[in-house]
């Protein structure tokens, strides 16, 4: 079967900054804006970008995905991002595809990968990597780059402690196939730390995709409740149809199967599927994870985001 371009979608990370929360479910399938996953924005944005054949790479804790996708497992543990693509290129092979699309099921984010596409094959690039700002006091949590004035990667370095710039990998990569299965067979487990760099000193052609859209990586708590404050925006809340308020909410997300009892105020908070919220109860700047219980007459009332599971 002939295909242009396939995704690899990367959804295997334990999450463990993400703690508690991710003790008893993936990172990817943690719910978001009260209904979505966090791994529905990558399946989406694949299927708005006319991407219908995509391998979902899981380790940990797997799921259930209403997508036309095919999940991965592997056959033995992925001792990284490269390592787990390299398991599975028996997957890719099925296809004979031109391109291959990398992607991370852990980022919010909208775009039509069709428009990377065409930027990587005007260039004639053998990878595009998908780059963004970012504030430089957090560049040192990303892959960080230098670009010429024709938008090809002179530098890279992944996770610097003295970051050169401010233009960060999104972890998107769109890899001619044969390039990817050459550099894939040199035993380098991770894209950023092994791969990208190998290619840099062999001199191919990689290429930075300017993304001015919002994203964000979903790798902390704190980053998690603020990809639902952002959902919000300028509405009072986010409220599923399916949820039972008594009390009161503002500026939080209430998930599908919520109840909030009598006299209880919620605010600038996260409330995920199936929690149980009592009565009188404060509740402000928390996640409370899904099927929580909180007791009657819970009070949690400072600006330090806690959560409950």
């Amino acid at each position: 079967m002939n295909k242009k371009i396939i995704a690899m979608l990367l959804a295997g990370g334990e999450g463990k900054r993400l703690l508690p929360l991710t003790e008893k479910t993936a990172k990817p399938a943690i719910t978001i804006g009260g209904k979505q996953r966090i791994i529905d924005f990558t399946l989406t944005n694949c299927e708005r970008s006319g991407i219908d054949t995509i391998g979902v790479l899981m380790q940990y804790k797997p799921f259930e995905l209403n997508y036309k996708a095919e999940i991965l497992l592997p056959k033995a543990e992925y001792l990284g991002t490269a390592n787990a693509v390299y398991q599975n290129l028996s997957f890719i092979d099925k296809f004979s595809t031109d391109y291959v699309l990398i992607l991370s099921g852990d980022h919010v984010y909208n775009m039509d990968y069709s428009n990377m596409l065409d930027f990587h094959i005007g260039k004639q690039a053998d990878l595009t990597i998908a780059v963004k700002k970012v504030p430089i006091d957090d560049a040192n949590r990303f892959g960080i780059m230098i670009l010429d004035a024709d938008g090809r990667i002179t530098d890279f370095e992944e996770k610097p402690e003295t970051p050169k710039s401010d233009t960060a990998s999104m972890g998107i990569y769109i890899f001619n196939c044969d390039t990817l299965k050459q550099f894939l067979s040199h035993g380098g487990n991770d894209f950023g730390k092994n791969v990208i760099p190998e290619m840099l000193n062999c001199g191919a052609k990689i290429y930075g995709y300017k993304f001015d859209g919002y994203w964000k990586d979903i790798g902390t708590i704190e980053s998690l409740w603020e990809a639902n404050m952002d959902l919000i925006g300028d509405e009072n809340a986010i409220i599923s149809d399916n949820s039972n308020i008594l009390g009161d909410v503002e500026k939080s997300v209430i998930s599908d199967g919520v109840s909030v009892g009598k006299n209880s105020f919620i605010t600038n908070s996260v409330i995920m599927p199936n929690a149980v919220i009592g009565e009188n109860v404060i509740i402000n700047y928390a996640i409370v994870g899904e099927g929580c219980c909180i007791p009657d007459n819970f009070i949690k009332n400072n600006q330090s985001i806690g959560t409950y599971i």
